[in-house]
């Protein structure tokens, strides 16, 4: 033990390098592993402290008692209650919300309310945190609502109200997917046409075992009471909970999290195995004579061996330990940020002690394996070829016949020949900074260049006008006429959001028909997602983004769901796969999405090139039209982009520093060893007339073509990894773009040679001042 210690202490830069890396690959994995289950688990109790509903009944028509006792009464169900939602408008000036009024529930689905009281009186009413935060109300202002529709207008009672408290919904628990905010209301804030008794929403908590949400069983368990419900009547629209969009993208960013922890500290390991296993051999190489006089002294080999091992495994080890404590650190800190694009009730910290049981025996056996593949032949060599001992440096000559670079060139490679293992390692660390900021970059390029891919090549008009074609008669003429006049080119489109099904699974997506379909290329390119090529729009069937395609498995000549205003289902064929971005979205003629859904679609959407036209004065302008609604910017659904990327640069932040950190203990470790061996070497070539430059030159010929070979292994690592991890965190709602591009690679591969040029210099300065005494012998 004491022996032990000693030699730690000798070779103490060795062994922090292995007690950091093996914390750094740790630290990694269980951080956001930590991060994803954190996640999960602080949205099922947010479910839970809302009393969230499993399931969600919808339907064409209004929901009688006899309809809220039937779902109570299917096998599973624990509890039902009927609400009445109804699709409405805010608008305040020039401020326009779509939103969903809602009457308060009583035990399922509550809000989590911030601010003041849920309404008790007819006029009063509760507004979900977004809205308020997009449109600046605060308790006591008054808002004005209206109904998105004739028939939903009928709906509403009251239009005026007072807002007397702020919430949040479970409903809604992430900002990284396009929602319509809730406004709460008395019952009888709504018409006597839905009189009680009646109710156009049914909320259904189930008797599934207590477990998370996230958990296959309780799916299954959820699953299997949807079907019995929809067993109960063919028109009702039955949607679990873990298939809602705020759940699925929750689902999948916890999935990416898992998914960066799993790859990234692969790569970890790899490096922290070759680092111990260098290590170990160069100290077992070094110490060869002294080894074969303790076996010659009778020292056993299972003693000799213990002596490595407490240097690499317990490196390890201690590394693992401290890795553990780094990673719950580093759960608050992605939790954090978070909390920027998540609407949680509460957030759990999760820490899984099974994992961490993993982690830390993982790294004890890791360090065991790596001793003992580099201790065998020492452990198997008998104590009189060990007292021999080899010779270890050749001195260095000048020679007069050959070019001085062809000399250092040739002892450059002798010396890699000679001394494999530290520059595999060494060329494996490099390689795996440099692929760490590859990675990195490419991550936050692929995420930075989707607003421009988006709405310059795909979306390429400016801003778009919303209009109600039922307010009045020859509204549309009358817009259409205020455009022209400000030669503002422009095209009248039908777009709403629908409800499908496709796989089995229920969802909204974007339906785009435009007025005259010669004219949308000029306003929205359709791009074929496997050529590129431009496409047109077909006779019949629908264009679908290459996600939703890949999300369900479609392709053309499949068919999705769509359903009408009432909920009907109409199934349409799937023509074609574009390129997008951000939304989910379906591009079709006009007359074929009207004979597919069975009625007329009127065109209340104008897209504008608005050029140089000032918006506030064109919407001053169109604000006195009749069925003029709101004139807005294009990029509507940005907000979708901005949240994954604020989560994800966080996690490209943190890994690129783990990056930079891991390359800095390394290489100051396998440069400093490097120096320490070539000691003798160096001080002779001194004393034999070399200069300090010569010497440096020769000693750092060999760097620098480590450095060369890592980066250039890194990158070409680098790019096929990221290709991969892409496809990978790609979501429904939105793609990254897979070019790569080239500012990535310079970028990465100049921030890997400065760290190796700023680790080279600091371990190389010790030869300006070798001396004669210096020799070992």
């Amino acid at each position: 033990m004491i022996e032990a210690l000693r030699n730690i202490r000798r070779n103490r830069v060795s062994f922090l390098s292995i007690v950091i890396i093996s914390m750094l690959a740790v630290t990694a994995y269980l951080g956001l592993s930590f991060s994803a289950e954190g996640l999960k688990k602080s949205a099922d109790a947010t479910y839970e402290a809302e009393q969230q509903a499993d399931i969600e009944i919808n339907g064409s028509v209004p929901f009688t008692d006899k309809d809220l006792d039937a779902a109570s009464a299917a096998e599973g169900v624990a509890d039902a209650e009927g609400i009445l939602a109804v699709p409405s408008r805010v608008i305040s000036g020039f401020n326009i919300q779509d939103i969903e009024l809602r009457s308060v529930s009583e035990r399922i689905s509550l809000p989590r309310l911030l601010e003041g009281s849920l309404p008790q009186a007819e006029e009063a009413c509760a507004i979900e945190k977004t809205l308020a935060s997009r449109m600046g109300y605060q308790i006591g202002d008054q808002l004005q609502l209206t109904g998105r529709s004739p028939a939903s207008d009928a709906l509403i009672q009251t239009k005026t109200y007072t807002v007397c408290g702020i919430f949040t919904s479970a409903d809604h628990l992430t900002e990284m997917v396009t929602f319509e905010p809730q406004i709460l209301v008395t019952r009888s804030a709504f018409s006597a046409m839905l009189p009680r008794g009646t109710y156009t929403r049914l909320l259904v908590r189930t008797a599934a075992e207590p477990s998370s949400r996230f958990s296959t069983p309780r799916k299954e368990f959820t699953d299997g009471v949807q079907r019995r419900i929809e067993a109960i009547s063919d028109p009702w629209i039955v949607t679990a909970l873990h298939h809602t969009a705020s759940f699925v993208c929750t689902e999948e960013d916890a999935g990416i999290l898992s998914t960066i922890s799993v790859t990234f500290s692969m790569l970890f390991v790899l490096i922290a195995a070759l680092v111990i296993y260098s290590t170990i051999s160069r100290l077992v190489e070094h110490e060869s004579r002294l080894v074969g006089a303790t076996k010659a002294m009778g020292l056993k080999n299972s003693e000799i061996f213990a002596k490595y091992l407490l240097f690499g495994a317990g490196g390890a080890f201690s590394g693992a330990v401290i890795g553990i404590l780094f990673a719950l650190l580093f759960e608050r800190i992605v939790q954090f940020f978070f909390g920027t694009v998540f609407i949680l009730g509460k957030w759990v910290l999760a820490f899984q002690p099974v994992p961490v049981i993993i982690v830390t025996a993982g790294a004890a056996a890791l360090g065991l394996a790596a001793v003992f593949l580099a201790c065998t032949r020492l452990l198997r060599s008998t104590a009189v070829s060990l007292m021999n001992g080899q010779n270890a440096g050749r001195r260095a000559r000048k020679n007069t016949s050959a070019g001085e670079g062809a000399l250092y060139i040739k002892l450059m490679l002798r010396n890699m020949r000679t001394d494999w293992k530290r520059v595999c390692v060494s060329i494996v660390s490099i390689a795996g900074c440099c692929m760490l900021l590859l990675i990195g970059f490419s991550l936050k390029y692929a995420i930075s260049r989707v607003p421009d891919r988006q709405y310059e090549q795909i979306q390429r008009y400016d801003m778009e006008i919303e209009t109600d074609p039922s307010a009045l008669p020859g509204s549309m003429e009358s817009i259409r006429a205020v455009l022209a006049a400000e030669n503002v080119p422009n095209l009248c489109v039908y777009t709403n959001e629908i409800p499908y099904k496709a796989d089995g699974e229920p969802g909204m997506l974007t339906l785009i028909c435009p007025e005259d379909s010669a004219d949308l290329s000029d306003y929205f390119q359709l791009m074929d997602a496997q050529s590129g090529s431009a496409l047109s729009l077909p006779e019949r069937g629908v264009l679908v983004t290459r996600m939703f395609a890949r999300q369900y498995h479609l392709a053309a000549g499949d068919a999705v769901i769509l359903y009408d205003s009432g909920m009907n289902p109409h199934e349409a064929e799937i023509a074609g796969v574009f390129e997008n971005y951000i939304g989910i979205l379906a591009v079709c003629k006009k007359t074929y999405a009207e004979e597919c859904l069975g009625t007329e679609l009127p065109a209340g959407t104008v897209l504008l090139h608005l050029g140089h036209a000032d918006p506030e004065a064109l919407r001053q302008q169109l604000k006195g039209i009749g069925g003029f609604i709101s004139l807005t910017s294009a990029r509507k659904q940005q907000a979708l982009f901005d949240g994954l990327s604020t989560m994800l640069n966080l996690v490209i932040l943190l890994l690129g520093a783990l990056a930079v950190m891991i390359a800095c203990f390394i290489l100051l470790n396998l440069f400093s060893t490097y120096v320490s061996q070539k000691k003798n070497e160096l001080t002779i070539m001194r004393i034999n007339g070399y200069t300090t430059g010569e010497t440096i030159r020769y000693a750092s010929m060999e760097c620098y073509g480590i450095t060369a070979l890592g980066i250039l292994l890194g990158l070409a690592a680098g790019q096929v990894f990221c290709s991969f991890l892409i496809r990978l965190i790609e979501q429904l709602t939105m793609s990254f773009v897979r070019d790569p591009l080239w500012i990535s690679f310079a970028a990465s591969a100049a921030i890997t040679a400065v760290i190796s040029g700023v680790i080279h210099f600091l371990a190389f300065r010790k030869i300006r001042g070798l001396k004669l005494s210096d020799i070992q012998r």
